[in-house]
């Protein structure tokens, strides 16, 4: 009961040491530490493909069997995981669901939205077009000057150099 009743309220009592992650179950936070011991024990025979999950597996075993049950009622795309023709059905709608939580920008996917979270400078909210000109911008935050300038020999910013 007392299980079923900590599930309800949410808790996660189980930490995992090397990361963030925290688990309601014991057994979740046992299949989750496989992340960082590397641990595959589910094989493939058909290929060398290893998994962590016997569900990872499963979803793997679609590759062999050549099928492709799940088509888009839009285009010719087909794919043999539900989860590819949802994010592919993005191409039609134009949806934006992953808006940023620093500026107006919404992605359509998860990743385009961490790569544009590389954008913003934590210091003082600068944003750049990509993120060698934030690297670049950085450098103004940053206590030791990289650049050293021949009159006086102050270290200053390139921004800051004399000719």
């Amino acid at each position: 009961m007392r299980r079923h009743m900590r599930r309800h309220r949410g808790e996660k009592p189980f930490l995992c040491g090397e990361c963030d992650y925290r688990a309601g179950k014991l057994w979740d936070l046992t299949k989750h530490r496989k992340v960082h011991t590397g641990e595959r024990p589910f094989r493939c025979d058909q290929c060398d493909y290893r998994a962590s999950r016997s569900g990872d597996l499963t979803k793997h075993k679609v590759v062999h069997a050549g099928t492709k049950p799940f088509s888009c009622g839009r285009c010719e795309y087909k794919t043999g995981r539900l989860g590819n023709l949802t994010r592919h059905m993005i191409v039609h709608t134009g949806e934006r669901p992953y808006p940023c939580n620093r500026c107006d920008y919404r992605a359509g996917r998860l990743g385009e939205l961490k790569r544009h979270g590389k954008v913003h400078a934590d210091e003082c909210g600068y944003r750049a077009g990509r993120s060698s000109e934030l690297t670049k911008h950085k450098a103004t935050h940053a206590e030791v000057k990289p650049f050293v300038v021949p009159s006086g020999h102050k270290k200053a910013h390139k921004s800051e150099k004399q000719s």
